[in-house]
């Protein structure tokens, strides 16, 4: 286990190599101060020594009362004699004094002096009190210039610490101050062994030859010891590392609480962008069930339509007005456009579909009397009005048109005969004749169509059916 020196000058690392063989060891400190900073005896305190502290300045006793609670701890002064004397207390350091010339010196350099009276006991007396019986293990004195009068009221003969150590210079100085008092020491049987150039160190001569060699060398690297103040300084950097790690905890924290306050708020933007989605989704499902509804009722309504067309064009009515039709087209193209597809055949073209276009007149009126004789004639005509209003528009007045034109020439000749009765000429209808007209018609007619004619002429025929 490594050793921590709290003492000024390392004399309790000295003493720990002389006395760590020792278990539950007793020591006095006479003016202890303060009971860890500059403190001898709280290296043998931390291993399971215990002893005497004579603090006679107020706030250091209550310090050492609150850290020492297994030491005996008297606010007292250890003197020649028991009695009551001027303590010169200066707070905030280890330079209170018993002694007035010294306090004066203190004072004349700036520090704050405070006199007060405190009982003195001699030391024999002490020792008598509270550790009549058992080892002393060491002594330890240190009373800024007061060290002779502690010395001299001690009882050596009875009571004999192992070791005594005494600061032996003047305080805030190398100036030794020893002379005066080591007289004491040596003549009950004390032998000096070493000076740490504070402290006078001293054996009881029954103890000399067994801890002697311990004073050899001063404290040193082999005694394995680590400084109070290296151990502060390194809890002073922990501690600011500490701080540094909680700072940066903080900031990690905070971090976190803002990464996780923007997480949330990625969630509620995914969220409603999923709400708004849904709706999407269900509005374009819904619009697209409307379409599938509208595009089935149009092919409905088109399966409709083409059914009634079906039927339209499997009546006999829609066959029967096929040559009106077609007789529309040829009128709808024009004379120019049909000279013009004419001329491209020949000029003999030209002449058969010019001597045609009578035969035509004839043909059409011949089918519109026949068809206006069938049953159900009307009825057919008003189908043809609600499917195709402007061609029935049309062959209706081509029809009335040809019917005047029948009666104006009829009227004509009985003119020209002397009031003879109008006689027709009668139309060449034979069946050479019509197929010749057919042919001529093939370039306005449809295949359909002509077979439809076709049909036509061959069921007037087998119907004996006269214009």
């Amino acid at each position: 286990m490594t050793l921590v020196s709290f003492a000024q000058n390392q004399e309790d690392i000295l003493l720990w190599r002389a006395l760590q063989h020792v278990s539950n060891g007793f020591y006095i400190d006479v003016g202890a101060a303060d009971p860890s900073d500059l403190s001898i005896t709280r290296l043998f305190y931390e291993h399971g020594w215990h002893g005497i502290n004579l603090e006679p300045q107020g706030a250091y006793f209550a310090s050492l009362c609150e850290a020492r609670p297994h030491d005996i701890n008297l606010r007292i002064a250890a003197g020649r004699e028991a009695a009551s004397l001027t303590f010169h207390r200066i707070d905030g350091s280890g330079l209170s004094t018993f002694d007035a010339a010294t306090a004066a010196k203190h004072r004349a350099d700036g520090w704050a002096v405070v006199e007060e009276p405190i009982d003195l006991l001699p030391l024999a007396e002490i020792c008598r009190r509270y550790r009549a019986d058992g080892p002393i293990h060491f002594l330890k004195v240190d009373v800024e210039g007061g060290e002779g009068d502690v010395l001299a009221g001690a009882d050596f003969s009875q009571f004999r610490p192992w070791i005594v150590l005494v600061e032996a210079t003047l305080p805030l100085s190398q100036e030794e101050s020893w002379a005066g008092w080591e007289p004491i020491l040596t003549s009950q049987g004390y032998s000096f062994v070493w000076f740490d150039g504070l402290n006078r160190f001293y054996l009881a001569n029954e103890m000399k030859e067994e801890l002697g060699k311990y004073f050899l060398t001063p404290p040193n690297t082999f005694d394995g010891f680590e400084l109070a103040a290296n151990l502060l300084r390194r809890a002073e950097h922990a501690e600011h590392a500490l701080h540094q790690a909680q700072e940066q905890a903080a900031e990690t924290v905070r971090q976190a609480d803002a990464a996780a306050q923007r997480t949330v708020a990625i969630q509620q933007e995914m969220q409603q962008l999923s709400r708004t989605l849904t709706q999407t989704v269900r509005r374009t499902d819904t619009a697209l069930a409307e379409q599938g509804r509208r595009t089935d009722e149009a092919r409905r309504v088109a399966a409709q339509a083409e059914e009634r067309v079906a039927q339209m064009l499997n009546s006999a009515s829609w066959r029967v007005t096929a040559p009106l039709r077609a007789s529309h087209r040829l009128v709808s193209l024009g004379p120019w456009a049909v000279l013009r597809r004419l001329a491209s055949r020949g000029p003999r073209a030209v002449l058969r579909r010019l001597n045609a276009k009578e035969l035509a007149r004839r043909v059409f009126l011949m089918g519109a009397r026949f068809f206006l004789r069938l049953p159900g004639a009307g009825r057919g005509m008003r189908l043809v009005n609600s499917v195709a209003p402007r061609p029935a528009q049309w062959l209706a007045r081509r029809y009335h048109a040809y019917e005047q034109g029948a009666a104006e020439r009829r009227t004509g000749s009985a003119g020209r005969r002397g009031g003879a009765a109008p006689v027709e000429k009668p139309l060449d209808l034979s069946q050479p004749r019509l197929d010749d007209a057919l042919s001529q018609f093939a370039i306005v007619l449809s295949e359909e169509e002509l077979r439809l004619c076709r049909q036509f002429i061959a069921g007037r025929s087998a119907h004996g059916t006269k214009d």
